[in-house]
């Protein structure tokens, strides 16, 4: 109970800024406009790979996974004058994993659910890098496929923190390429270095 009540406080300050965004329009008497215009809400695919660390990596493979975000750009506007953007979301991936020790084979499956907030600076020919750090929890499950019957799940704590860069050669098409660290407590209590390609639709 602990554990969820300190995801939930987490997740609620990574999306203040959404709040703050609202607030600080309503009282500058700004008009209100499209909620397309003003949000600019995105939905993506990516795919990539995951890489155990640590104490992890000395007994699990390289994986392949993917994931499904959606986030929307957070109006703030003494952020807006710097020339930075805030987007804030979240993403729901999956990522399969082998076992490195060939005397235990074993599957692990990792579901991370993390909220996000993301503050990119686009630069004029269309590129945006930004800095990313989220919070939320992962599913994990271990498939023991020995026969030892060694199988267990957990759902743990999760933070990422990463880089992200975004190319807009068209109006509403945007390629990504995110890179960072992943970092499981709890049960799991492992490290993991990620690099994921994809693409997102403005909506």
């Amino acid at each position: 109970m602990r554990k969820i009540k300190i995801i939930a406080v987490i997740c609620f300050l990574l999306m203040a800024p959404w709040g703050f965004g609202l607030a600080e329009d309503l009282e500058e008497n700004k008009p209100a406009g499209s909620f397309s215009e003003k949000f600019q809400p995105r939905i993506g695919l990516l795919a990539g790979l995951t890489f155990p660390a640590g104490d992890v990596g000395s007994v699990m493979k390289a994986g392949f996974g993917g994931s499904v975000f959606g986030d929307i750009s957070i109006p703030l506007s003494f952020l807006n004058k710097s020339g930075l953007v805030l987007r804030s979301g979240m993403s729901i991936g999956y990522t399969s994993l082998g076992s490195e020790n060939t005397s235990f084979d074993a599957r692990v499956g990792i579901v991370p659910i993390v909220v996000y907030a993301d503050l990119g600076y686009p630069l004029k020919f269309g590129l945006v890098p930004s800095f990313r750090v989220g919070f939320g929890g992962s599913s994990v499950s271990l498939k023991d496929k020995s026969g030892g019957g060694n199988d267990m799940s957990s759902f743990d704590a999760t933070l990422q923190i990463g880089a992200a860069f975004a190319y807009a050669p068209f109006e509403q098409i945007e390629f990504l390429l995110n890179t960072g660290y992943a970092i499981l407590f709890e049960e799991v209590n492992g490290n993991f270095f990620y690099l994921s390609l994809g693409a997102a639709y403005r909506l």
